[in-house]
């Protein structure tokens, strides 16, 4: 999976870049079909300060966009990756529900 993450200079340690990462990573493996994912985090510049995570994923034939807003970047992230994590079972589950069901026909020597 292809992981690119947008981040102000010296804002997010490298720690909590491993942890979206290994984050990320862990999403990957409820559907494997994730190929890729885009993380911006941002920060407002005028009091009060919040912090904006998006996060946008790109599932083969699908893609999804989570959006959050927090005090800190480490409570945007968590709260942006429950989101996502429950909006990529709610897609499974709605997949599997309207995925169609194949059978095997047997016919007999065609008459002639």
């Amino acid at each position: 999976m292809y992981i690119e993450l947008h981040a102000p200079y010296g804002k997010v340690s490298e720690a909590q870049v491993t942890s979206i990462r290994k984050q990320l990573m862990d999403l990957r493996k409820l559907n494997p079909r994730i190929s890729r994912a885009e993380v911006h985090l941002k920060q407002s510049s005028t009091p009060p300060v919040t912090v904006n995570c998006a996060i946008q994923l790109s599932i083969i034939g699908h893609s999804m966009m989570v959006n959050s807003y927090a005090a800190g970047f480490a409570e945007a992230v968590n709260q942006t990756l429950r989101l996502l994590v429950k909006k990529v079972k709610q897609q499974l589950q709605a997949e599997k529900e309207s995925s169609p069901v194949l059978t095997t026909v047997k016919t007999g020597p065609a008459s002639g």
